[in-house]
């Protein structure tokens, strides 16, 4: 009985020890736990690269400091530990008041992002100031973190230094600017004299592309923005489409721009429509200039011909005179003569001619229009040519006008009509009609008909341009100047020059000019 009693009670001691033994074990696990913990968070408070403060939650006293805090503000370890928060003036400027330290015991948590801290040796030092209350074994404690942001402030205010010289630069900028995606032509951005200029808002601008506005196709654009961010600053040309659906021609000049580490392109736009206008007309005006070079140099090499050839005709004639005078008879002498007298008065007719570029250019001047008789001065016209052609043609005149006087320049009126019908007996062997009406705006109408060469019908828009002359004149002597000369005069009559050819059947000039008022 007593044996059993002793093995019952050795069976318990054994298990309770048992038991002992696993909870030794369990203690000692989690005290080596604990103190590899404290072992890491030790390491970490003497190794961090922040400031680090341990305080009582109860009685706001520093229990604790780490090596970085102590470099950063200067003092030593003795003079920090023990103290009150508020007591050390390193502190003066951030929450080391005792309200501040109820409100920190009151919410648990409090941060200041930006305060100026000054160390033992009086230096400013910017920092983030977080402090946070934790229980540690049923006990408060309060820990501060003191971050040196002073770096940062440097940066955030370089930062703020761009932003404000970007924004001078490219928002205040008057000159059209944007900014550009280099890989597909996105636009980022847009300064307000390109908003304007376009016509679209900063919003629309930032939901396009440069194909969007820009006449070339997205092929071309992207190929050219390659070469931009392959080559550095470029300059091209584009035509551009405004919001009103305006199109202009644009001059852009690019460049890569870094902005926050991202490669953009940034684009001045100068709109250079008026340029672009400005150099065609002068380039018009470059050609007109070659073209009248052209002409000035047909025109002497003609009269020079057209000179020549009567000129030539009256030294020979005079030469035969001299040798055969005493031997030819009257009859030849008077054949001879009228050679020499026909010859003179082309080379008048040609004189006349070239005398007119001057008055052509200033005849404007020399518009003086007065009353005139009509007919008498078309009949005197008309028997002047016929007297000056060696023909047998004859001019019909056709009249239904009842007024006999008409205010006009009866110089400028000559030269017209004897142009028009010199050129209709010149060209022509058959007769000439001229019939003279009156318009229903009693405008009086010449109408001067001929059955000649005519004018090949692709040619008939030169012949009021200056030393023109139809491909089919033949021999016919002429300078070319003489219609570039009437249609001038009829201009300052304020009338109309019609010219109507069928080739190898004739030609139809017909001249429409008002009834002057005095």
């Amino acid at each position: 009985m007593i044996e059993s009693k002793t093995n019952n009670l050795i069976q318990e001691l054994e298990t309770r020890n048992s038991k002992l033994i696993k909870q030794n074990k369990k203690l000692k696990l989690a005290l080596e736990k604990r103190q590899s913990a404290a072992t890491r968070s030790h390491q970490i408070f003497e190794s961090s690269k922040e400031g680090i403060l341990i305080l009582d939650a109860i009685t706001g006293q520093i229990t604790d400091a780490n090596p970085f805090l102590i470099d950063l503000i200067g003092f030593n370890y003795n003079e920090l530990v023990g103290k009150e928060l508020w007591e050390i003036g390193v502190f003066k400027n951030i929450a080391a008041s005792k309200e501040t330290f109820i409100e920190l015991q009151n919410k648990e948590y409090i941060r200041f992002e930006d305060m100026p801290l000054e160390t033992k040796a009086g230096n400013s030092i910017d920092v983030e100031f977080v402090s946070n209350v934790y229980e540690v074994e049923s006990h408060k404690v309060i820990l501060c973190h003191i971050r040196d942001i002073s770096d940062r402030k440097i940066a955030d205010k370089a930062l703020q230094e761009s932003a404000q010289l970007y924004y001078a630069m490219f928002e205040k900028n008057q000159t059209p600017q944007l900014l550009i995606h280099p890989i597909n032509g996105s636009i980022i951005d847009v300064n307000s004299a390109a908003a304007q200029f376009y016509g679209y808002s900063t919003e629309e601008f930032k939901l396009m592309t440069l194909s969007d506005i820009s006449l070339f196709p997205s092929e071309q654009i992207l190929e050219e923005m390659k070469k931009f961010t392959l080559t550095g600053p470029s300059y091209f040309q584009f035509i551009h489409r405004l919001a009103s659906g305006k199109t202009c021609d644009i001059e852009i000049y690019t460049s890569p721009l870094s902005i926050n580490g991202e490669a953009l392109l940034i684009s001045t736009i100068n709109d250079i429509s008026k340029r672009k206008l400005e150099e065609e007309r002068l380039l018009q005006l470059n050609n007109q200039l070659k073209e009248l070079d052209v002409l000035k140099s047909q025109f002497i090499s003609t009269v020079s011909h057209e000179f020549r050839t009567p000129l030539a005709g009256i030294l020979s004639s005079v030469q035969l005179l001299q040798i055969y005078n005493d031997t030819w008879s009257k009859e030849k002498k008077e054949k001879l003569f009228k050679q020499i007298f026909d010859a003179v008065q082309h080379t008048k007719a040609l004189l006349d001619d070239v005398s007119l570029i001057d008055v052509e250019q200033t005849s404007k001047s020399f518009f003086r229009p007065t009353n005139i008789l009509l007919l008498p001065l078309i009949n005197e016209i008309i028997e002047e040519n016929l007297s000056a052609s060696e023909t047998n043609q004859k001019v019909i005149l056709t009249s239904k006008v009842a007024i006999k006087s008409y205010y006009m320049d009866a110089i400028m009126i000559r030269h017209i009509l004897n142009n028009i019908i010199s050129n209709a007996l010149k060209y022509s062997s058959k007769n000439i009609t001229i019939n003279l009406e009156k318009t229903k705006n009693k405008e009086i109408k010449f109408i001067i008909k001929d059955q000649g060469i005519g004018i090949p019908t692709d040619e008939i828009k030169y012949l009021l341009e200056p030393y023109y002359r139809a491909s089919n004149k033949g021999a016919a002597q002429g300078t070319g100047f003489g219609l570039s000369v009437v249609k001038r005069f009829v201009d300052l009559h304020k009338g109309e020059l019609l010219i109507e050819s069928v080739v190898d059947e004739g030609t139809t000039v017909t001249i429409i000019l008002p009834h002057l008022q005095q």
